[in-house]
């Protein structure tokens, strides 16, 4: 049967293949990915099920709905997202709380494996389920369907979920969402989505019948509307069959309200909003050029969309370019095509300004589209272009049978909501291979006339309210656009330097020893300079390889003296570009290439960390080679950096989340002179020759660095690239480690409070610390504690007093500099509840040191654990970062596989025995921001 199944894929894919090589019409509708069932039942209600084996033991599950806030009537503003929250509230099988308890309890997590989001033309709902037990299998099911139709609306959940969206509103308020108000007529001329907040209005929310909230839900939530969305590790046929099962049973709707479709009116003149804040954190200006959708899903849509990924990718490369010159405008800037609200489409440039430089950035940005209207793109851009674009698609296809479900999900989800193509990867992979060699230069560069069109463009100016921040009038807003979109502007001039990267190989070096821990397959080699090894191949993806590493030192090893003049050199030449190539050329160099390799420097240790692809593992290897031995500096680049630091700064000082930030940063140091916020004065002190000859002596020994490999690689391929790159760099075997600087965690009971900002919202971070008794056990233990507390704090702050729309708690234990530990609440609340909720978290904390939790916490607790296990296991990042610390720590590695046997043993005891010795309630900061009046 499988076997009879592959060869129907295959015989379908060949004859896609076919097709692309026929004259195609452009406006036939590109078929569906033939590995994905799909149908429609009776009630109109749309599935997608694909068999996917990534993650193991899992389905990912969505309900999409085509409803939102665009659909609200006026005594519903807000409510479309408002059901959303309901849903997790009741429904007719799961009364009032049990839906998220149980789900919990076979391990699915909130927020994480659970969740859902409304915009204003969508509701979707997730849902991660273990497919490995058919009664937790159904269950789940269950709660998909109840979404569907069965949501309880009981009155007094109404009421509690009031306080939790009230928050969240209170959450996104500030600068940010003040101007995006003001800027939203403008943006939206004339249509509905103007008139429709995703969060709604208040008196909406506090006030709003229960009546208005069923109508919504009766009007719009039907199966006509809806598609069921199933991705993952399952038998296809009895997952048709549940879905049949669950969904065909709901009625369709007679007589069903009209659905309407709101578009975008034009307007032919510039539109220009401009709109200050005290407190935003920069000035921006963004460009919207408007224009009426096409149809989707089509050949030409497809092709389309290539060619709008070569434009954005081009015009984006230049905008970069121009934010790392030393005088450059805006901090960064990007441009992006697609579709818009109302099935328009928009072409969209964005600037991050520094606060003196508002109108130069928008003259900037606007000369640099209207060069390519004036001139076009280069030959050699858009061989990069396509380089690039092929070399992102190539390694999709190598990795189709290791991508994730939830990704797959999310591009039915697309087809369903926009109608975009769903062909597959490998159809896709065909399509990129004819389509990209067929378009030319001409084909990218008129497509100016296309996206900037002399009608239906939006410019919005939102600028901090500074006396040294000067924000451009509307009037000056038109001249700087007819003045440059009239002009003949000078070509662009493509700087590359087409050589090697490394135009000579190091000679290698040796293995020393070996030692191979068999049960985990890792192998750990120490070479003839010094240098540690640690490789672990493995086949959870076929085309991904990453690599960390570290030694001990660190900016701890600089003096107080130099400290600020050099502790920010890795940053410097991480965008210094390497060797011969300055950053510029380093990027276009790199164009096609799937490679990241960075250089770190942190407190106590230095890094080289990256990632790559297996046709570009010798890249990766070289950069390795020349972060030690030929890092570059750029003196244009430094000034760049210094003028964006200080822009930084200048803007931060009038955000209250900054200052706060700021405020707890310094706090909870101790005031330590290393732990300063960032200022104009310390930015005054950075020196680039120093960070240089920091930077190199960091990297001057390679000798005490231990590299950990893991990913798609077997040790007898990346042996020679080891030995070749790594071997050779040098290795003066100088002994050294980091330096205890004396960043402590202040004694005692300290509050600080903070008061920024206008609006009425609080931020509350608790943080409490003490010696840590270092040992695996105990860091486990810690770290389960907070996952108890984690729930437990929000089934009381958000579910039971609608206090905050969410709270966070973790641990940091440390082993260096000294063993400590340091626990972290934070959460965000009206301030005139800011006691009462710190009193709540409180007594949760010491009702976990008086008595163990409840059975249902453990269960809960244990079963994530287990279910995450599951699936970090066959993960390549978590068997990176698993290696990194055993090595850092210097613990034995093969404990990463008896891990499970903690979670087997734990118990209340144990969470109640933890929270004593660690929740030290006379010894904790608290820190409150309150609004200034």
């Amino acid at each position: 049967m499988i076997k009879s199944q592959k060869w129907f894929v295959f015989i379908i894919i060949a004859i896609f293949s076919l097709s692309l090589k026929a004259q195609q019409n452009p406006n036939d509708i590109i078929p569906l990915d033939p590995e994905i069932k799909t149908g429609k039942l009776e009630n109109g209600l749309t599935y997608f099920i694909k068999v996917n084996k990534k993650p193991e033991k899992r389905a990912e599950l969505m309900l999409a709905v085509k409803a939102g806030a665009v659909l609200e009537d006026d005594d519903q503003n807000g409510l479309a997202h408002f059901c959303e929250h309901m849903a997790f509230n009741g429904t007719k099988n799961f009364p009032k709380n049990e839906l998220v308890n149980y789900l919990e309890s076979i391990g699915v997590k909130f927020g994480g494996d659970l969740n859902a989001f409304t915009s204003h033309d969508e509701t979707v709902y997730m849902l991660q389920l273990p497919t490995d037990k058919n009664e937790q299998f159904e269950k789940g099911m269950q709660v998909l369907e109840d979404w569907a139709h069965n949501v309880s609306y009981d009155n007094s959940e109404i009421d509690k979920e009031r306080g939790v969206i009230l928050e969240e509103w209170r959450l996104r308020k500030g600068a940010e969402d003040r101007v995006r108000k003001k800027h939203e007529p403008f943006i939206y001329y004339k249509s509905r989505y103007a008139l429709r907040d995703v969060l709604g209005d208040t008196n909406v929310i506090t006030k709003a019948p229960y009546e208005a909230f069923t109508r919504f839900y009766h009007d719009w939530y039907r199966p006509d509307l809806m598609a069921v969305i199933a991705v993952g590790d399952f038998d296809m046929k009895e997952m048709e069959a549940k879905i049949k099962e669950h969904f065909g049973k709901i009625a369709a709707r007679q007589n069903p309200r009209t659905k309407p479709q709101y578009d975008m009116p034009p307007h032919s003149e510039n539109l220009v909003s401009i709109a200050s804040d005290k407190e935003l954190s920069f000035p921006s200006v963004r460009i919207y050029f408007k224009r009426p959708g096409r149809p989707l899903g089509t050949y030409e849509d497809y092709r389309q969309n290539i060619i709008a990924s070569l434009f954005d990718q081009m015009l984006n490369s230049r905008l970069e370019e121009i934010s790392r010159q030393p005088k450059a405008p805006f901090r960064f800037a990007y441009t992006n095509e697609g579709t818009f609200e109302g099935k328009s489409r928009a072409f969209m440039l964005f600037a991050g300004c520094k606060g003196d430089a508002i109108e130069s950035s928008f003259s900037t940005m606007l000369t640099e589209a209207f060069r390519v209207v004036s001139s076009g793109y280069t030959d050699t851009e858009l061989e990069r272009a396509k380089k690039s674009l092929m070399s992102r698609i190539e390694e999709a296809f190598n990795e189709k049978d290791k991508t994730e479900s939830r990704n797959y999900a999310f591009e039915y989800l697309q087809h369903f909501l926009e109608n975009d193509a769903a062909p597959g990867v490998t159809a896709e992979f065909e399509f990129y291979k004819k389509l990209l060699p067929q378009i030319t230069l001409n084909d990218v560069n008129s497509m100016t006339n296309v996206y900037m069109r002399r009608e239906n463009n939006v410019i919005t100016i939102s600028s901090p309210d500074r006396k040294d921040v000067t924000a451009p009038t509307k009037e000056r807003v038109s001249f700087v656009w007819d003045s440059i979109s009239k002009s003949l502007i000078t070509a662009y001039k493509d700087d590359y330097l087409n050589k090697p990267l490394l135009e000579k190989k190091p000679a290698p070096g040796k293995i020393a020893k070996e030692k191979i821990f068999k049960d985990l397959n890792v192998y750990e080699w120490e070479l003839s300079n010094g240098v540690k090894v640690v490789l672990k191949p493995t086949d959870f993806k076929n085309d991904e390889i990453l690599f960390t590493s570290f030694s001990p030192g660190g900016t701890s090893l600089l003096s107080d003296d130099d400290y600020y003049s050099c502790y920010l050199a890795s940053s410097i030449f991480n965008q210094s570009g390497l060797g011969e190539f300055s950053e510029n050329q380093f990027d276009k160099y790199l164009a096609g290439k799937e490679v990241r390799v960075n250089s770190g420097i942190s407190e106590l240790t230095e890094s080289v960390t990256g990632n790559s692809t297996k046709k570009d593992i010798e890249t990766m290897f070289q950069m390795i080679y020349m972060r030690f031995t030929q890092p570059r500096k750029d003196n244009d680049i430094f000034l760049s950096y210094i003028d964006k630091l200080k822009a930084q700064v200048k803007d931060s000082k009038n955000s209250p989340r900054s200052t706060f930030s700021d405020s707890v940063k310094v706090t909870v140091s101790n005031h330590h002179f290393r732990e300063k916020p960032l200022s104009e004065e310390i930015i005054g002190k950075l020196d680039l020759d120093k960070s240089f000859k920091f930077y190199k002596n960091r990297f001057a020994d390679a000798g005490d660095f231990t590299f950990v490999f893991t990913g798609s690689f077997s040790t007898e391929e990346i042996k020679p690239l080891i030995l070749k790159y790594i071997a050779s760099l040098p290795g003066t075997s100088r002994k050294e480690s980091w330096k205890d600087v004396g960043i402590t965690y202040p004694k005692g009971k300290v509050e600080k409070e903070v008061k920024k900002g206008i609006e009425k919202q609080s931020s509350v971070r608790l943080v409490f610390s003490g010696k840590f008794d270092w040992s695996r056990e105990n860091r486990y233990l810690l770290n389960s504690t907070m996952q108890v507390l984690n729930i437990k704090l929000r089934e009381i702050l958000r579910e039971e007093k609608g206090g905050t729309y969410g709270v966070g708690a973790y641990a940091q234990p440390k082993h260096f500099p000294r063993d400590e530990y340091s626990i972290n609440v934070m959460f965000g609340c009206n301030p005139d509840r800011v006691d009462e909720l710190i009193k709540a978290v409180l007594d949760q904390m010491k009702g976990m040191v008086g008595a163990k939790p409840e059975d249902k916490y453990m269960v809960k607790v244990k079963e994530i654990q287990k279910r995450d296990r599951e699936v970090n296991l066959k993960e390549n990042h978590f068997w990176i970062q698993k290696l990194y610390t055993s090595y850092l720590w210097n613990e034995n590695p093969e404990l990463i596989l008896k891990e499970g046997e903690l979670t087997d043993k734990l118990t209340g005891a144990d969470i109640q025995k933890t929270a004593k010795k660690y929740f030290s309630f006379d010894n904790y900061i608290r820190l409150v921001l309150y609004p200034e009046k």
